[in-house]
């Protein structure tokens, strides 16, 4: 496990160990954070796979955020456009967004890699 999934794991654990506190109180409450980490690990390593496949059209975001969509030909990265209410590829010129027809698929843009500062 990464430390990064390690510390949200245990941070998200405390979380929900105060909010349960906060609700039933500490009489013949048991907490175990050891197994809350391993479960909130495992949601997030199966969120994280999920985020790296295709996934149904009719499952993305409708925010403006860029994500890549796959159309049976090509993969393009698009945006849902309010005003047309269809994806469209990123405007560069000012002009009217390039339409991309009958997107089956979509998944997250990839991360950008972390550069190491040059020494």
């Amino acid at each position: 496990m990464t430390d990064d999934l390690d510390k949200t794991a245990w941070d998200l654990a405390q979380k929900i160990h105060m909010d349960c506190i906060q609700a039933v109180g500490t009489t013949g409450y048991r907490w175990d954070k050891g197994t809350a980490c391993q479960i909130i690990k495992s949601a997030l390593l199966a969120e994280r796979r999920r985020a790296k496949e295709w996934q149904p059209i009719q499952t993305a975001p409708r925010d403006m955020s860029n994500i890549v969509v796959w159309n049976g030909n090509e993969q393009r990265i698009a945006y849902w456009d309010t005003d047309y209410g269809c994806f469209c590829l990123p405007e560069l010129s000012g002009e009217a967004p390039e339409l991309v027809p009958h997107p089956t698929h979509w998944m997250p843009v990839a991360a950008t890699p972390k550069m190491e500062p040059q020494t």
